[in-house]
């Protein structure tokens, strides 16, 4: 089995401008994972190897292992099977569903909570970046225009799911479980874990950085052993909603999620959708362009007009011939890293206006 490398530079200028605690290290097991897994097409149903096989790979306890594991089955990004040896065992790359991945951006959505104007927004930024790259690729291969439309759908759907949601009320309020579906959260005792340190505060409590409490006594709290904890506690991690601080207690206190988690699901999907990454990175940097989609990106902390500051030159710059084997992928970990994640770094509430 070939083995997949990291190179350490990487990892750290993703991580960088998101935040600067210590991440995880199944956190970052995980997300490098997702992150090689796009650039190198999306290799469904490739073997990642068995846990043990796993664990050696990157140099951690089988504990951490696991705990990646059950982040990536979480995003549905790859499965276990738990399988007598054979070439059908081990960890499994998935081909990622479209209704899991609008879930987990939704939930995002809906955890700060939007409003009628804000969807309207959305919306009419989604159709902006749709129609700028229509007009930019029409003599292009009408398989890039189709790559194009599937992956502007997803937002279509979200945004369309928020809608028939709000029919009624006009506004939704923020919730911390809604970061993760019902069928996450009920799946398994780690899950159920998860769902009930979610419920100890309200969103907006949490996303003000609420004292959960140490690890000791939210395992006495919820009767459960460290291991399921840790495992539930990663998986909050694993989407920046969380953080334990070092030291004696092992305390866990909430954070308002980071987008990038759900911006990298996002390219999960589209790459498993067989679209090229040049195109995952072109729409994602039109999005961070347009000042409307950052309802689905961040927090809106004022109404401050659909338009916003012009900006400068052309917003929507022509698709590049695309480029294929290992230029590809070292253009798409670049751009990933200078598109998505400034572009999720807007999540940030002290990145608001206003605040």
């Amino acid at each position: 089995m070939q083995q997949i490398r990291f190179p350490q530079h990487e990892f750290q200028s993703f991580e960088a401008p998101m935040r600067a605690e210590v991440e995880k290290g199944a956190c970052r097991i995980a997300r490098l994972i997702e992150e090689d897994l796009i650039v190198r097409g999306w290799p469904q149903d490739a073997s990642l190897g068995s846990e043990v096989e796993f664990a050696e790979r990157h140099g951690v306890g089988r504990a951490v292992a696991r705990e990646a594991v059950h982040i990536l089955e979480v995003r549905g990004t790859a499965r276990m099977v738990r399988a007598p040896s054979g070439p059908n065992s081990g960890l499994r790359v998935r081909e990622v569903d479209h209704s899991r991945t609008a879930n987990f951006l939704m939930g995002f959505v809906l955890f700060f909570g939007t409003t009628e104007p804000q969807l309207v927004e959305a919306e009419e930024a989604i159709q902006r970046v749709r129609y700028g790259l229509c007009d930019d690729i029409r003599n292009d291969a009408d398989l890039v225009l189709e790559q194009v439309f599937v992956a502007l759908d997803l937002f279509d759907d979200v945004l369309g799911a928020i809608r028939q949601m709000m029919s009624g009320s006009g506004a939704i309020p923020g919730n911390p479980t809604v970061l993760f579906a019902p069928e996450v959260l009920n799946c398994s005792r780690v899950g159920q874990i998860t769902e009930r340190i979610l419920r100890e505060c309200t969103a907006e409590q949490w996303a003000q950085g609420h004292r959960l409490g140490s690890e000791e006594d939210l395992c006495f709290r919820y009767g459960v052993d460290r291991g399921a904890f840790r495992q539930a506690v990663r998986i909050l991690e694993s989407a920046g909603a969380a953080e334990t601080s070092c030291g004696r207690g092992r305390r866990l206190v909430s954070r308002a999620p980071r987008a990038g988690a759900v911006a990298r699901l996002v390219s999960c999907l589209l790459a498993s959708s067989g679209i090229h990454p040049d195109i995952v990175m072109r729409i994602f940097q039109l999005l961070s362009v347009e000042y409307g989609t950052r309802l689905i990106f961040r927090r809106r902390g004022s109404d401050t007009g659909s338009g916003g500051e012009p900006v400068a030159g052309d917003p929507y710059p022509k698709l590049a011939r695309l480029p294929s084997g290992q230029n590809a992928q070292e253009d798409f970990r670049s751009q990933y890293h200078e598109s998505v994640v400034p572009s999720a770094d807007l999540a940030r509430p002290d990145s608001v206006p206003g605040k």
